[in-house]
């Protein structure tokens, strides 16, 4: 994760947990989780997610992103830092 004095990212879904997993769509509709820093590079990361909101969404529940996410142009939205 992040090191040196460098805070994680922050959950997308719950922003409470620090993410480690990248959500992409990888040449279909299903989507892919692999762990941040070992994604799929030239695939846009959906959102950064924890470990927690990762297995909800696996069990059909997805996650609620915010409108600012634009994932044709791979614009993101300001994420929270993780305290």
């Amino acid at each position: 994760m992040a090191g040196d004095g460098m805070k994680a990212r922050a959950c997308d879904q719950c922003k409470e947990r620090p993410a480690e997993w990248a959500l992409q769509y990888v040449a279909s509709d299903t989507p892919t989780f692999s762990t941040l820093g070992s994604h799929y590079r030239g695939f846009p990361i959906v959102a950064r997610l924890c470990d927690k909101c990762k297995d909800s969404m696996q069990d059909g529940q997805m996650p609620q992103l915010p409108d600012e996410y634009d994932a044709i142009n791979g614009a993101h939205y300001a994420l929270k830092e993780y305290p």
